[in-house]
């Protein structure tokens, strides 16, 4: 409580903490200071966030004393090749126009790093390069020393990195943003399997080493963002079911942050300029090839009947075996990836999301709605 009243709520926090971690029955006694903490921290990050040039005109010293943030993701954010990565990116860049200095960690580097290395560095953050899965936490312990928070996206960044900030930065908070939360897609992948006997043991298992690992991952952090209430709602009623109750009354706060950062990209044809349909999506992520092939089996024949001039294009990357078995329907064009989805779709009078198990928000809705 000294260390409360001299101001230094981290340190307090973290002292609440393990007291109740060496003897749970303290629980209900320090529930109330753990919760004083947390709002003056949270008080202290929301000025900070609201009001950062305001802060720094009060506070001349900060001027040349950015705050340090640690942003951590799987790789370096490809904005080209999916929205979860375009969010990833633009989060960054509002944590620049807030007035934080960034250094991003990736969790491994790979071959195709350049550009967009160079994309960061263009907004102002600063790049860890040759990373590796193995010194990938010796990279985050010297790096997180000072920071501010660290800002994870997904799980397996999460697991891997959060004990090593814990240790090497105690007062660094952790916030861990979660894109989709994955269990929720592949469950719904599995209920959509048509014989029970495909439903086998080992997939059960494997989903739920997933749900564990993102309540650890969630659990483990100082808060959580979630992109849908959806996922905020299934990632805390797992919460619940998986840890201890001992430890519930120390889980995270959670936000909901629905942001797709879209941008419409030149003038939209008129109606009587546009054609066909269209379909946005990676091949690479399941879901996609799973909407696309329901929809050429359930769907194409009939509606190609009706309308013989009608064509279907789909974009994004597509692996060789997706795209013969896609070519063998009438009237289907692959186009495989583009620069820009936003001023390519725009020519398109139909866009369609067939998707039969999903999780977080949708970059193609968005993407087709500012289209």
């Amino acid at each position: 409580n000294q260390v409360f009243r001299e101001g230094d709520y981290s340190s307090a926090l973290k002292m609440y903490r393990d007291m109740i971690r060496e003897n749970p029955s303290l629980e209900w006694l320090l529930r109330q200071n753990i919760r004083l903490a947390e709002n003056k921290l949270h008080d202290g990050l929301d000025e900070l966030n609201t009001n950062p040039f305001d802060l720094i005109q009060a506070n001349p010293s900060l001027i040349n004393k950015r705050q340090k943030v640690l942003v951590l993701d799987f790789r370096y954010p490809r904005f080209d090749a999916s929205a979860g990565e375009l969010a990833t990116f633009g989060i960054i860049k509002i944590l620049l126009q807030l007035g934080f200095d960034i250094t991003f960690i990736p969790k491994e580097s790979t071959i195709h790093d350049d550009r967009y290395i160079k994309a960061l560095e263009r907004l102002g953050a600063r790049c860890v390069e040759a990373v590796t899965y193995d010194n990938f936490k010796d990279k985050v312990s010297k790096e997180v020393q000072g920071a501010l928070f660290a800002y994870i996206f997904r799980p397996d960044v999460a697991l891997q990195s959060i004990s090593a900030i814990r240790a090497a930065s105690p007062d660094t908070i952790i916030i861990y943003h979660a894109p989709d939360v994955y269990f929720r897609r592949e469950y719904g992948q599995l209920d959509i399997k048509e014989s029970k006997a495909e439903k086998l043991a080992d997939d059960q298992s494997r989903l739920t080493k997933l749900v564990l690992d993102e309540v650890e991952a969630a659990s483990s952090a100082d808060h959580v963002v979630c992109v849908s209430e959806e996922d905020a709602c299934a990632l805390a009623q797992a919460m619940t079911q998986h840890l201890n109750p001992n430890n519930q009354s120390l889980l995270p706060e959670f936000s909901i942050f629905p942001v797709l950062y879209l941008q419409r990209v030149g003038n939209l044809p008129n109606f009587s300029q546009t054609k066909d349909i269209c379909f946005v999506g990676s091949s690479e992520h399941l879901p996609n090839p799973d909407a696309i092939r329901w929809f050429l089996e359930n769907v194409w024949k009939s509606l190609t009947e009706r309308n013989p001039n009608i064509g279907l294009h789909i974009i994004g990357k597509t692996s060789e075996d997706e795209a013969k078995d896609y070519r063998t329907y009438h009237y289907v064009t692959v186009v495989g990836w583009v620069p820009s989805i936003e001023s390519h779709i725009s020519k398109y009078r139909v866009s369609i999301s067939p998707l039969r198990f999903v999780a977080g928000i949708k970059g193609k809705v968005g993407t087709s709605l500012i289209s």
